[in-house]
């Protein structure tokens, strides 16, 4: 965790206008957005970010802060089978604030995964403070439409919901699924049951399935499995580009 603030000068600590640098001081950001005393606040002075979180101040070197983060998104990628040395980063950090608890705000680390339309993009469920991050597949939502976060938090990664068809036999239904990438089933209740696939394949694994007319037969009905998030204060406050890396 970043080292407690013990004091910050009146510029460090004032609101400024989202996205908005003010002369001679930081660009901040206010949770809530316009509130005379807002419980969460952001700001870049350039070599550090600077977290007020329900009345307690934190420090980081924006360097080191962005390092760290950049790590460990690629090594995430790593682990799920991604090329995470020969693509950049384009990474938001977002705060999320809960309206009940403020002190339990969250990072929401928003990442395109590359340059063309194809490239991957997800939101990490984090921790702001980089001695915590250690990210799995929980902590991930795949984003698999146009709206982007926050208007979508994404599905869970390599995973997809099925419902097979009334008198479809398991295994003609798993045969087929297996096709498409999806592996042995999970039980999820109600009648479905949760497959695992390869990260990022969510989307066009969930099309093939719905416009196969063997699918008709064989599938009632194919879901993602949908990232739920509470109710909450949401902005972005920073945002910057990883490079590309060599392996």
């Amino acid at each position: 965790m970043g080292r407690p603030l013990l004091r910050l000068s009146l510029v460090s600590l004032a609101i400024c206008a989202r996205a908005q640098v003010v002369a001679a001081g930081p660009a901040c950001i206010a949770i809530p957005d316009g509130a005379p005393a807002p419980v969460v606040t952001a700001c870049d002075d350039g070599e550090h970010y600077l977290y007020t979180i329900a009345g307690t101040a934190y420090e980081y070197d924006r360097t080191a802060y962005r390092a760290a983060l950049e790590t460990q998104l690629r090594d995430w990628l790593r682990s799920v089978g991604e090329s995470a040395e020969g693509e950049e980063l384009a990474i938001e950090i977002w705060l999320a604030v809960p309206d009940a608890n403020p002190a339990a705000t969250a990072a929401r680390f928003v990442v395109r995964a590359g340059t063309g339309k194809s490239a991957p993009r997800f939101v990490v469920f984090a921790s702001l403070h980089p001695a915590d991050w250690s990210f799995t597949n929980r902590d991930v939502g795949v984003l698999t439409g146009a709206a982007g976060y926050p208007g979508d938090f994404g599905v869970r990664v390599g995973e997809l919901l099925v419902k097979a068809a009334p008198g479809a036999a398991k295994s003609e239904v798993d045969g087929f699924l297996a096709g498409y990438g999806l592996g042995a089933p999970d039980a999820f209740g109600q009648g479905w049951r949760v497959y695992a696939l390869t990260a990022f394949a969510e989307r066009s694994a969930r099309t093939g399935i719905l416009s196969d007319p063997q699918g008709a037969a064989l599938v009632e009905k194919i879901d993602y499995n949908h990232v739920v998030e509470w109710i909450a204060h949401r902005s972005r406050a920073f945002a910057f580009i990883a490079e590309r890396s060599e392996p």
